[in-house]
């Protein structure tokens, strides 16, 4: 073969490849134009189906609120000025485990009183609760299902203690109540991810003689988890200062470990349904406003827990506005009991 037949040869074979390059290309092209702006459209919109495994749930524990929720009128100012539309329609919910009161649940509950400072024998309150008492006059109450526990103090030695004192800045607040769950072995995973928070009894804040240490609950599964008070978590304690050290006047202990692998979707009512809802008084008032009239200005889905054991925990409503703050449970009425 000589070297012309060989150049001509190598020309045919590149102006093949190319033509082959160009209707391949040409022919993906068609392909994807046809797949996406046909095809796609012309299927069936696959709609994933509730797992409801769990069957029918119990209605979440909220609040008993002094007031209906039907008593205001409400306009809505989000900043599109209508309801979210982009909203989920259904949602995981979430098994929460009981220990239950074991054989070991007393003496463990010693061992967390007397870490907490009470080292008297304790009172049998009822068969899952025990009490115990200390030389400062404080109660402590411990459930021995799950070591959720209560310290308070009587108002009497409360207001003794109280005095002209300057409390220290937030982050030291928080490092003292921090310091003291660290210290009995109680600040948990889930409560260093959570977010804590300081309120004062006055304000402006350089007059309170007393502070409110709160953590706010870690979001779940990127969801927001809001609590029976709204503004405070479930473990928070009440902090003044004492001379020249500071002192826990009451401490609440209240946390509920969900079970992350015992979970199951449920179908969730539509926002405009739970709006319908909260103007018809099926709406729980958290934050009760000074006013009749509500402008809300956010409304998102969130996940409840309760001060109490819950054997589930469940996403609802949340309605947000200036000195307002109101929950409507998200599941459908068909998988909540009566």
């Amino acid at each position: 073969m000589t070297l012309t037949e060989t150049a001509r040869i190598t020309k045919i074979s590149i102006l093949a490849l190319a033509i082959l390059v160009v209707i391949g290309i040409s022919g993906w092209a068609s392909f994807q134009f046809w797949y996406h702006r046909y095809y796609l459209p012309s299927r069936p919109v696959q709609v994933e189906v509730p797992e409801v495994k769990f069957g029918v749930l119990p209605r979440p524990l909220f609040p008993k609120s002094n007031v209906s929720s039907s008593n205001f009128s409400y306009s809505i100012d989000t900043e599109t000025g209508e309801l979210p539309t982009k909203i989920t329609q259904l949602m995981k919910v979430y098994f929460i485990p009981q220990l239950g009161t074991t054989l070991l649940a007393p003496n463990k509950a010693r061992i967390l009183a007397e870490s907490l400072n009470f080292n008297t024998n304790p009172e049998v309150v009822n068969s899952s609760t025990y009490q115990f008492k200390n030389g400062d006059g404080g109660t402590l109450l411990i459930d021995l299902n799950n070591s959720n526990f209560t310290i308070r103090y009587p108002q009497a030695s409360s207001s003794a203690i109280l005095q002209s004192v300057p409390l220290p800045d937030e982050d030291s607040l928080i490092d003292y109540f921090q310091n003291f769950l660290k210290q009995r072995g109680l600040f948990s995973n889930s409560l260093q991810k959570g977010t804590p928070l300081v309120t004062y009894d006055k304000f402006p804040q350089k007059t309170s003689l007393v502070a409110t240490v709160s953590i706010i609950p870690a979001d779940l599964d990127g969801t927001r988890v809001v609590t029976p008070s709204f503004k405070n978590g479930l473990v928070q304690a009440t902090i003044t200062q004492n001379k020249d050290s500071l002192k826990l006047l009451d401490v609440i202990f209240t946390i509920w470990e969900p079970d992350n692998q015992n979970t199951s979707t449920y179908p969730l009512k539509t926002i405009q349904t739970a709006f319908d809802e909260l103007k018809a008084g099926k709406g729980t008032v958290i934050v009760e406003p000074p006013k009749p009239r509500v402008s809300l200005a956010t409304v998102y889905l969130a996940y409840f827990e309760a001060n109490e054991y819950a054997q589930y925990i469940q996403p609802v409503y949340v309605f947000e506005g200036e000195e307002f703050v109101a929950y409507v449970p998200a599941i459908t009425d068909q998988y909540l009991e009566k």
